[in-house]
Parts: structure tokens; sequence; C-alpha cells
């Protein structure tokens, strides 16, 4: 149809759009999130963040088993009326309650097998983060289905914020790492307080349109329960194996590395599941599918390389003394996720057709990859098995994932990975230029010639990721996706005028 190439093209435009806003909002929020830790790892030790993420083990796994995806459910519903945001707001309240309820039962066992007594007192109190994050007003789904996020963006940096101005002052004053517990639970309670203003809610408590959230407490929910628990087994694992130091500098490792994912492919996720939900026909949906698959890589995998290409670096310059271990954890770790870039979009996919029941078996399947993993790898290897064990499930998951496409939308597995080569090539490009760059500089004799050294160098890497990626769409055809929305937003800027 002549109409349907630019009625894609359209809808790839609303995805770009939303999930440029929510990139941006998450990037913004996790940039704060690494001046508090940066900040924070200068006056607390690795000790103080090992115990905390010992704790919050438990807080996530409580969070994760519990979760109730009521925004999801909302987004997909065609219209809104009232009930359904009384009923997702009453279901979001009951899970608080069962968080509570559940972390009051973990919190003496969870003292008492680790010998840690001070995990009886943090363990309730960062409960409340967890709670928080499920009483956001749910009126704003109303923003997320026609793909406006400016909202989340400003509630989510303004919480980080906050939290952030709170940790550091009690750090100062104490020295403690209830610091750290506090920036944790400060931000979601001030976003979700900030969040009546922005989608303004008065709550009422009812339940009568449970039953169109049903079909989101079986497989989806068991899902997050299983891949939850999975991804909370290495710092588990650690903290029963290793000193509390040794986990606090893996945790931070793992949270600077989890940047790229949550600020980049977690958001995605969301405009795409109403993309999906949208479409009216299975070429299109297949479509959108391969164009965020390519999207997504082209984003997540650069700044992947970049952040490995100079992890020691950053943890030295950043963290001081004290942090090294970090630093080589912080190398492997980004470069270990890139095995499961097929895996980005089949989330959104899942949800949109209802086949949650996928997403469960794919977390039993990273589950039990990791559990195997780790208990071969850890004990020989240490924080390194860790990263070893991460690679293998996420490359599992992305094999899931690849079956799942082909399954549900006719995608053969070499068509997807077909969208993985302009990214593969580009990251090829830009790792090979920043080496070279670095051995014609040769070593830097002062803290700051070394920072123009690493500055120059990524700067030519950037470039040369920039043009392999730019060569190979003009080669393929100038396909529609997020090249093309970017190559029409640059002629917007800098317009090409035709000599006279």
């Amino acid at each position: 149809m002549p109409s349907g190439g630019r009625h894609r093209l359209t809808g790839f435009d609303g995805i770009a759009a939303a999930g440029t806003t929510l990139v941006a909002g998450r990037l913004s929020a996790k940039l704060v999130d690494v001046a508090t830790l940066v900040v924070l790892g200068r006056i607390l030790g690795p000790a103080d963040f090992g115990l905390v993420a010992l704790a919050m083990v438990f807080v996530l796994i409580a969070e994760g088993v519990t979760e109730v995806p009521v925004s999801a459910a909302l987004v997909r519903e065609r219209t809104l009326p009232r009930i359904l945001f009384d009923t997702a707001f009453t279901l979001s309240l009951l899970r608080g309650v069962l968080v509570a309820f559940t972390l009051g039962l973990l919190t003496w066992p969870a003292a008492r097998v680790l010998d840690e007594p001070r995990l009886s007192a943090l363990m309730p109190v960062l409960a409340l983060a967890p709670i928080a994050r499920g009483l956001f007003s749910p009126r704003l789904a109303v923003y997320a289905r026609r793909y406006d996020h400016r909202a989340e963006f400003v509630l989510e940096l303004l919480g980080k914020l906050g939290g952030f101005c709170l940790a550091v002052s009690v750090a100062l004053g104490t020295e403690s790492y209830w610091a750290i517990a506090v920036g944790t639970v400060s931000a979601p309670v001030l976003s979700a307080a900030l969040s009546y203003r922005l989608a303004p809610y008065v709550p009422r408590l009812r339940l009568l349109a449970w039953r169109r959230f049903a079909g989101f407490f079986g497989w989806n929910s068991a899902a997050q329960a299983i891949s939850t628990i999975s991804w909370q087994m290495d710092r588990l694992l650690l903290g029963l194996l290793a000193p509390p130091a040794l986990l606090g500098r893996y945790a931070v490792a793992a949270s600077l590395a989890s940047t790229v994912h949550q600020a980049v492919a977690v958001p995605i996720g969301r405009p795409l599941t109403a993309a999906f939900s949208m479409s009216r026909t299975a070429d299109a949906s297949a479509t959108a599918y391969l164009a965020a698959l390519r999207g997504t890589a082209l984003v997540v995998a650069p700044v992947a390389v970049a952040l490995s290409l100079c992890a020691k670096p950053i943890v030295a310059t950043l963290l001081g003394e004290g942090w090294e271990e970090a630093g080589t954890v912080l190398r492997w770790l980004p470069i270990a996720g890139l095995g499961g870039l097929l895996a980005q979009p089949a989330w959104a996919l899942a949800v949109s057709v209802d086949r949650t029941a996928f997403l469960a078996r794919k977390a039993a399947l990273e589950l039990v990859v990791r559990v195997a993993a780790l208990s071969a790898l850890l004990v020989p290897l240490g924080m390194m098995g860790a990263v070893v064990a991460q690679a293998m499930v996420v490359t599992a998951g992305s094999a899931c994932a690849a079956v799942f496409a082909r399954t549900v939308l006719g995608l053969t597995v070499i068509s997807q990975l077909r969208q993985l080569f302009a990214p593969v090539l580009g990251i090829a490009a830009m790792a090979s230029t920043f080496t070279a760059v670095v051995h014609l500089l040769g070593d830097g004799a002062g803290s700051a010639l070394a920072s123009v050294k690493l500055c120059s160098a990524l700067g030519a890497a950037g470039v040369a990721y920039l043009a392999v990626v730019s060569l190979t769409w003009r080669a393929s055809g100038r396909p529609d996706g997020i090249e093309q929305v970017v190559a029409r937003l640059l002629v917007r800027v800098v317009p090409l005028r035709s000599p006279a």
C-alpha cells in the first residue's frame, strides 16, 4: 500500500521520540546515581556498600516476587475509566503491604544465617523503597499511552536529586552506611509524592476491575519473580562466600555497568509495548520489531564498549584507592551484557500479544544457567566467575528471544541476527580506533594529560563508529529505523542546499 511505509515510519518516529525522552530521563537519573555513588564512595568504604548490597538482595527479591505490573496493564487498555485507576492503586497498595510482611519474615533468618545483625534494622528501612515505587499515581499511564514520558522524566530526576542531597548530608554527618540507605529510600518516596502533582489523582480503594489485571498476575508475575531471584543470585552467593568489602566492590561495578541496560534498553521497552499493541498487522509488528532490535543495539553496544574501554581510569579517577578490583569487573561486565542484544524487544512483544508464559520460561532457563554457572565458577574465579556467568545467562536469553520472535512474528533467526551486523561492525571499528589512538599518543605523564589522551581516543572511536554505521545503512538501502530518524533530524538542523 502506498501509505503503509509512511504509516510505519510515523509509528517508528513516535517510538523513537518516546524512547528518546525515556532514555534521556533515565540517563539523567543514572548520572545522578553515579554522582551519588562517587561522593559516597569517597566518604565511605567498600564494606559499607557491601552491607547495603546484601540487604538489598532480600529487598529486591521481595519486590520482584510481589510485583504487580499495573502500569503495563493500563497502557494495554483501550480506554481508561476511573475504576481502572482505583483498582490499580489498590492493588499496588496491597502489594506494598505484602512486601513489608515478606521482609518482616525474612529479616531475622537473613541476619542469623549471614551472621550480620545490622541487617535487622537495615532491611525494614530499605523496604520503604519498593513500597514507594508501587504507589506512583496510576494516571501516569495516560501520558505513557500517547508516548509522552516527560512527566516520568521530571519525577525520576527530581527524586534522584533529592536523594543525592539527603544521602550526602547523612554521609558527611555520620560517615555511616545509613547514608546509602537514606539515598536509596528517599528518591522513590519523593518521586511518588510528586507524581500526584503532575498526574493528579485522589486515591480510592476499590477492586471492582481486578479481572482486567488478572492476566498479569500469572505468568508475568512468575517471570518477574524468577528473573529477580536470578539477577540477585550473584550478590547473594558472594555475600555468603566473600567479605562485605569484596561484595561492595562487585556491587558498585555492577551498578555502573547496569547504567547501559537501565538507562537505554529498559526505557525503550515501554513505548514498544504500546506500539506492538496498536499494530494492526503482523507485517507491521515484524517491521517494528526488527527496527527496535537494530535501534536498541545501535545505541546500547557503543555505550557498553566505551564503558569497558575506560573502566579502569573511571574507577581510579572517581572512587580512588581501595576500589581497584571494581575496575577489573567493570571492564568485562558491559561486554558480557552484549550477548543479550537479541533479547531486548522480546519483553515488549510478549506483553503486547499476551504471551507472558514465554517470559516465565525464559526467566526459568536463565535462573538454571546462572545457578549452574555460579556454582562452577564463583569459587575458582571469584568476581570474574560472576561476570562469565552473566555472559552465559544473557546469551541463553537471547536464544530464547530469537526463537520466540520466529514463532510469533515469523522472523527467522538469521533475519534477527542481520540487524546486529551494523552495530557489531561499528563497535569493532570503535575498539580498533580507540586502541590505535591510545598507542599513538603514548602514556600520559600526568592525570591531566592522561585525561586528554583518553578523551581524544574516545572521540576518534565515536567518529569511527558513526562512520561505519552510516556507511552500512546507506549500503543496505537506507531502511526505516533509527538511522533514518537521525538523518532527518540532521537535515532539519543543518539544511543541505544544492548549489545554484
